[in-house]
């Protein structure tokens, strides 16, 4: 059974040689062709059944040479959130490497984010009673399509026009 953002998908329809280029899509749009991995429980290492993604991620970084790929990996909500923090970092690590030892992909076009136990797909938590398929499914690194090479495309929030003022009483100045 294969995932596409945390559901299971009877078959994988359109490929990435058959899709347009990853610049064709929309905004926040999923990349139809492009699906998560996954990790064994408290590994980070990649699994043989996950290349065949791995591979289409790297003929997307290689066709689309100016991309540039934020790699968020998770784990599930066992262990402590520092340990998962490591963890996730290593997982996302880990595809860096793979990307670069195996696609020669540059490592400023690559980000890896290692956010641990903070983003599950489901409501499997600390001390919430779940099936392995449901911790697996939080056991994952997605990926995103953040900009582009020589685009900068940092957005900032913008400052309250009237923000509340504290009129800080005891303050010694």
């Amino acid at each position: 059974v294969r995932y596409f953002n945390g559901r299971p998908i009877e078959s994988e329809t359109e490929d990435f040689e058959r899709s347009p280029s990853a610049g064709d899509y929309s905004e926040g749009s999923p990349m139809p062709f492009l699906l998560h991995i996954y990790y064994d429980f408290d590994k980070s290492y990649i699994r043989d059944s996950e290349l065949e993604e791995l591979g289409k991620l790297c003929r997307m970084l290689q066709q689309n040479p100016n991309l540039i790929l934020e790699i968020s990996s998770h784990t599930d909500a066992r262990g402590s959130k520092s340990y998962n923090r490591r963890l996730s970092q290593d997982r996302a690590d880990a595809v860096v490497n793979w990307l670069q030892d195996n696609c020669g992909i540059a490592m400023d076009r690559l980000i890896p984010r290692g956010y641990g136990e903070s983003q599950p797909v489901n409501s499997c938590l600390n001390n919430v009673g779940c099936s392995e398929e449901m911790h697996q499914l939080n056991r994952r690194t997605e990926f995103r399509v953040i900009g582009c090479v020589g685009e900068q495309r940092i957005r900032y929030s913008k400052p309250k026009e009237n923000p509340e003022v504290d009129p800080c009483t005891n303050c010694s100045f």
